[in-house]
């Protein structure tokens, strides 16, 4: 790959950075989110870099998995170092109409629990 071919791959590729902070690691989206992209960003340069063509995979499926893995590493690194990640919660997910049903957890088994179970 030329450095224009590598060029061209990396900037039509951009947008998948912010695509995997936002949708499969929506935590990211908050105060951190620029390390997050920055972390994508690299690892997408260094698999531009990487990248072999051997026309089993294109670049964008090899460079979205090492996108990935590069967020998920700066993600755990970051709950490791105590950074306040948000957190998504489950009603923003749901519908307006849709509601969370949990159903055989301890709260809905309490009175069927007694004290002594528990020693």
């Amino acid at each position: 790959m030329t450095i224009e071919e590598r060029n061209k791959a990396v900037e039509e590729n951009m947008p998948m950075v912010h695509y995997v902070c936002r949708h499969v690691f929506p935590s990211c989206v908050g105060q951190n989110y620029d390390d997050f992209v920055q972390a994508g960003m690299i690892e997408l340069i260094m698999a531009a870099d990487r990248f072999e063509d051997r026309g089993t995979a294109s670049f964008a499926t090899y460079a979205y998995s090492c996108v990935k893995g590069a967020i998920a590493r700066q993600v755990i690194h970051a709950a490791k170092a105590g950074q306040n990640l948000p957190t998504v919660s489950m009603n923003s997910v749901l519908d307006e109409d849709e509601e969370l049903q949990l159903e055989g957890t301890l709260a809905n088994y309490k009175d069927e629990i007694s004290e002594g179970d528990l020693d």
